[in-house]
């Protein structure tokens, strides 16, 4: 998992889209990791502590070691609703081809829509550049890999995408808000 201020572009390579979309849904699992308490109880010597060194994905009691939450979430086999909790580094996932009736139509509902805004919002072609910076982190995707995020996560994560103001870093930013509504990457904010 990239941090720190440097430009990760893994996801620009053409074959490469389940992991950008996979590398994009871990940064916003990531932005939305202040919103919750770290976790109270304690944990054993050697254990890897949930919120600070691994992600548990419930109703899953596995925990995820950080590095490899890119890997673990591009493996899912098929499209997931993904929904932070309020303790940090807690997430309940659930896979739409688990799910069934007013449930499953629901979910997939809800990805077609935000697959159709993502559209209608950012026509641009599949090589287009997708900036993202919050915090200490900066990433670009490949519009493609974008897309592909939008047909299988659905996150808790508020998002929109606009013409990026620096053209010669990135064609599209895209803008995360928080679960609190108070919380937003850089290059947004309360307007």
């Amino acid at each position: 998992m990239s941090t720190g201020t440097a430009v990760t572009d893994h996801a620009l390579a053409p074959d490469d889209e389940n992991m950008g979309a996979a590398r994009l849904a871990a940064a916003m699992l990531r932005f939305q990791e202040p919103l919750a308490h770290p976790m109270s109880a304690s944990t054993p010597e050697g254990t890897p502590i949930i919120g600070i060194d691994a992600y548990v994905f419930m109703p899953s009691s596995r925990r995820v070691l950080r590095r490899d939450v890119v890997a673990y979430l591009a493996g899912l086999p098929g499209a997931a609703f993904i929904a932070a909790t309020t303790t940090r580094g807690m997430f309940t996932l659930l896979l739409l081809h688990e799910l069934s009736g007013e449930r499953r139509t629901s979910l997939q509902k809800e990805l077609d829509n935000q697959h159709a805004g993502l559209l209608a919002l950012a026509p641009g072609p599949g090589t287009d550049r997708v900036l993202l910076e919050f915090d200490d982190e900066t990433h670009l995707f490949s519009m493609a890999a974008v897309r592909r995020w939008a047909e299988r996560f659905g996150l808790t994560t508020g998002w929109n995408i606009e013409p990026c103001p620096e053209p010669g870093r990135a064609e599209w930013r895209l803008n995360l808000i928080g679960g609190d509504g108070r919380r937003y990457s850089k290059g947004l904010g309360p307007r």
